[in-house]
């Protein structure tokens, strides 16, 4: 039951702002969805896939790893420090933004380097105000020292503690 309730939030995670939101930044911004993939680069279409893969990847080895899920309903059970998360905190937010950024080069379309900072944005509240304090309950001490090895983002020039 809560795989498939986990796989029903994340399809919908998935549609709002990998599909929904960019075809809705695209018809505002004029660029059609088919006029913009027929006139896109092989290498945009080529990193929308990567990154996708890397997404379900990722997600994969968060619940083998965690025995869990990414989705709050069905945390995972485990500390996952592992993998992409011995550099950033936050690498499946990353990949996100990643995937936004590969649409905008897939489309040729500047508006949705703005839906993609924007996104982020967004993201960097809800992950300093909700997500962090919920983890610090959860893993206590372990986080903790988890927090001051691994930056929240990628690297030291975006280390923001």
């Amino acid at each position: 039951m809560i795989a498939g309730k986990t796989l029903a939030v994340m399809t919908w995670f998935a549609a709002m702002f990998f599909v929904l939101g960019p075809w809705l930044v695209l018809w505002a911004s004029g660029s059609g969805f088919a006029d913009g993939w027929n006139r896109s680069s092989g290498a945009g279409k080529g990193a929308l896939g990567f990154a996708l893969a890397a997404l379900a990847v990722q997600v994969v080895q968060f619940v083998r790893l965690g025995r869990g899920t990414p989705a709050p309903f069905d945390p995972p059970r485990t500390f996952v420090a592992k993998g992409p998360y011995r550099w950033s905190r936050n690498p499946m937010y990353l990949l996100y933004v990643v995937i936004m950024l590969a649409e905008a080069w897939a489309f040729s379309c500047p508006a949705l380097v703005l839906y993609a900072a924007g996104f982020f944005a967004l993201t960097h509240f809800f992950v300093v105000n909700v997500e962090e304090p919920g983890l610090r309950r959860r893993f206590g001490a372990e986080y903790e020292a988890y927090l001051k090895r691994v930056p929240r983002w990628l690297g030291w020039a975006f280390r923001a503690d």
